[in-house]
């Protein structure tokens, strides 16, 4: 029980999990400042330039795997692979 309602604690929650799935977005920002494992997920957007850096974060990127801006592309088998 939190009156609290921020940013800082998407974080705080993070960091009770042991993995997220994610993409792009605020969010998996907010999460990736816990240093938890994370499999995040890009399509159009530049995941050299926006992909958070820490160890634990590993990167499925559409314009890399299948040569396509479409996220949808990415399988969900791909995501299995390295959980």
């Amino acid at each position: 029980n939190s009156a609290l309602a921020c940013p800082a604690l998407v974080t705080a929650l993070s960091s009770r999990i042991d993995i997220a799935v994610s993409i792009d977005n605020g969010i998996m920002h907010m999460m990736s400042l816990a240093n938890i494992p994370m499999i995040v997920l890009f399509g159009p957007t530049n995941s050299d330039k926006f992909a958070p850096k820490n160890k634990f974060i590993k990167i499925l990127d559409s314009k890399k795997i299948h040569k396509t801006k479409d996220i949808n592309s990415i399988t969900v088998e791909e995501v299995f692979d390295l959980v």
